[in-house]
């Protein structure tokens, strides 16, 4: 939703901004292959919720992972099945979301 001149309407574009120099979100290898690195900064021990969002906005791939206050090294599996392209990594945990675009080789 925009809001425009005080009125508010639908918009079919979507705004992220790309994690940035301090965020607690990194990614590698990129381009990556067959699996994701992720590195996430967690401010408690909690559930997080990873996805992988094709350019077109399709959930292509979702995780449920364990977190640990401090600093994680998750793992995402099993991505050899995505065709090549854009794709922006969502992590959402504790109320808070964190994107970040990768590439598939």
């Amino acid at each position: 939703m925009v809001e425009v001149n005080g009125h508010a309407r639908y918009s079919q574009q979507i705004l992220l901004t790309p994690a940035t120099r301090g965020s607690n979100l990194k990614a590698w290898p990129v381009p990556f292959q067959g699996q994701l690195q992720v590195a996430y900064q967690s401010e408690t021990n909690e559930t997080v919720s990873a996805r992988v969002t094709a350019a077109n906005g399709a959930v292509v791939k979702q995780f449920r992972l364990t977190a640990r206050q401090g600093n994680n090294q998750l793992q995402l599996q099993q991505l050899d099945q995505l065709p090549s392209g854009n794709y922006i990594l969502t992590i959402e945990a504790g109320g808070k979301m964190s994107h970040l675009p990768v590439m598939k080789q």
